[in-house]
Order: structure tokens, then sequence, then C-alpha cells
């Protein structure tokens, strides 16, 4: 649940942030768009005309997107991933095909295909946008590593977002297994470390006294 509701968030901000820009553009050109030449103006409409192509094709991937998601939710997995596959194929320079990459990999965790949801979550990478998937990307595939027990790759991975991404508020979560992953690979010392880190930098949370109950010898 937070993490859907991490992506629709972000989708909500994007959207509104485009809105704004737009009506602070048109503001500040106002004079500049009534003053138009006829010559400029027919440039204006064909320019016009290509970039509301562009966002049709942009909103039939948003829409394709919820489709996909509707799909997802009332148990027909099969037609979500078709839904995403065509976003894929059809929009691949949109932003909803990123978002579309997350929730194949989500579907895919969730049917306990974990290295089939880590070639999902790495498209979202090596696009590199949008920007703010990326962390969740990385995050889900180390879990997904971990999951598949690929425990050195999700230890590798786990360590490349605690250095990008040491603020964010998934680092507890991707420290934890972190640790999960060194107990594993029998890495005792590297695991209390990471075990003392957690309860140290994340105080007074369900992360820090996990830690330290681990730390006690208290958890399995």
């Amino acid at each position: 649940m937070g993490k859907q509701w991490a992506k629709q968030q972000i989708r909500r901000n994007e959207l509104q942030e485009s809105v704004e820009k737009t009506i602070t553009w048109v503001a500040a050109n106002r004079e500049k768009v009534l003053l138009a030449s006829a010559g400029l103006v027919a440039a204006v409409l064909t320019a016009g005309l290509l970039v509301y192509r562009g966002q049709a094709v942009k909103s039939d991937a948003w829409d394709k997107l919820s489709m996909a998601q509707a799909y997802a939710f009332s148990g027909r997995a099969e037609e979500s991933l078709k839904q995403l596959a065509d976003i894929a194929k059809d929009s691949p320079g949109a932003d909803a095909s990123g978002f579309a990459a997350m929730f194949e990999g989500d579907i895919l965790y969730r049917r306990a295909s974990y290295k089939e949801a880590v070639t999902a979550y790495s498209k979202i990478i090596e696009r590199g946008t949008p920007k703010t998937l990326q962390p969740f990307a990385l995050a889900d595939i180390g879990i997904s590593q971990e999951s598949a027990g690929a425990f050195a790759d999700a230890a590798a991975t786990s360590r490349r977002f605690l250095e990008t991404y040491p603020d964010h508020f998934l680092a507890p979560q991707v420290s934890a297994s972190l640790a999960r992953c060194q107990e594993e690979l029998k890495e005792a010392t590297e695991a209390r470390a990471t075990y003392q880190r957690i309860s140290l930098q994340y105080p007074e949370t369900a992360w820090a006294g996990w830690a330290s109950a681990k730390l006690q010898g208290k958890q399995p």
C-alpha cells in the first residue's frame, strides 16, 4: 500500500508541476501570442498540433497503465502484463512507460517470478527516467534478488542504493535487506555492523527495534 501510494503521489505531483509551468509560460508570453503575425500563428498552430499529437500518445499510455492496474487488481494478471507490454512498445519514451515497468515488476514479484521482476525493474534504471522512480526501482531490484536467493547480488544492490540515496525513506528497509543477505553469506561481522547502524541511524522506529532484537539474539 505504501509503495503504491508513493507512486500515485509522484504522478500527481508531476502532472501538477507540468500544468503550473504551462500556466506560467502563457502568462509571461501573453503579449507575444496576441501580437503574433499570421505566419507565426500558423507556425504555432502547426507546432500545437504536433504537441497535441504527442500529448495524445502520452495520455493513451497513462490510460493503458490505468487499465493494466484495473486488470491486475481484478486478478487478470496476464491481460495486465499485455497492456504493460503495449505501453513499452508504443510509448517507449513516455514517463508512463517507466511506471509500467515498475508495475510489471510488482506483478512478477507477487507471482514469485523474482528473476523476471529484476529484469522489469532494471528497465527503469537503464532508461534513467523518470528520475523519481530510480530509488524505488533500485530498492525493488535488491529485494527481488534477495527473494531469488541471489544474496551476493542483492547485497551489492543494497550497498549501491545506500551510497546513492542515503537519506531516502526506503534506506532502513534496504539496510535490513543488506543485513539479512550478509547473514546468508556468513558475513557475521558485517551483518552485526549493519544491525548496529540501523539501530543508531533510525532510532525510535520499528527498524531500530528489529535490529536491536537481532543484536540481542531475540529474533530468528
